[in-house]
């Protein structure tokens, strides 16, 4: 742990002296005395870089995860990050602001970058079984969506596969479980589940079905 000030607190991933384990088998890595905290199961890697410059935020990293170059940054107090297990790769870049709320599922999957940013009270959700195969960004901010009404939420249901060509998430995008995102760059609005998505706006094609047995590799 390396304390810039006293109102920002940096992390490094590795072994805590102080970590111990609870009635989850997490170990808990208290990083300061403003209740910033991180519980994991012996997951945390070496190049893991965790930000604090307020109070009471927690990540939590359950059972076993191949976490890839995690950056975290919390900018305020009471965010969360929640990373479910899995035997898949993740490389993530989040950005937590004052009580906002990231939930990562089960087996999520990241083949380039998935960058994550929120505002105050923001709520990402990623379902599990999620796969993206290009680099993807999340943009919780309804002020940067194209429609003023948006919530600060994204969501995105279980078994979603995203591929093609980079995609972006923003404020009020809502895609259900199932379906699959090809060559689209902009997602804003709800989904179907099950649907086939392509171009720009967001089109449903077709109902679709997929599995990653069988998605051609590359």
């Amino acid at each position: 742990m390396k304390q810039h000030n006293s109102d920002n607190v940096s992390f490094n991933g590795g072994a805590s002296e102080n970590a111990s384990a609870n009635h989850h088998d997490f170990h808990t890595s208290p990083l300061d005395s403003r209740g910033n905290f991180v519980a994991h199961h012996n997951t945390l890697p070496d190049d893991a870089v965790l930000t604090f410059e307020g109070r009471n935020n927690r990540v939590v990293i359950d059972g076993s995860v191949p976490l890839t170059g995690l950056k975290a940054h919390f900018l305020g107090d009471n965010g969360q990050l929640v990373i479910g297990s899995s035997d898949q790769g993740l490389n993530i870049e989040v950005v937590v602001a004052e009580n906002a709320n990231v939930v990562i599922g089960e087996n999520v999957a990241t083949d380039g970058a998935l960058t994550i940013n929120t505002v105050p009270e923001a709520r990402v959700a990623i379902g599990s079984g999620c796969y993206f195969r290009t680099e993807a960004s999340i943009d919780a901010d309804a002020a940067a969506s194209l429609d003023a009404s948006s919530a600060n939420v994204v969501t995105i249901e279980d078994r979603v596969l995203v591929t093609g060509s980079a995609t972006q998430f923003r404020a009020g995008a809502h895609v259900g479980a199932g379906s699959v995102l090809e060559m689209t760059p902009i997602i804003d609005e709800a989904i179907p589940e099950a649907s086939l998505v392509r171009g720009l706006p967001a089109t449903v094609v077709r109902k679709a079905s997929w599995s990653r047995e069988h998605l051609p590799r590359g």
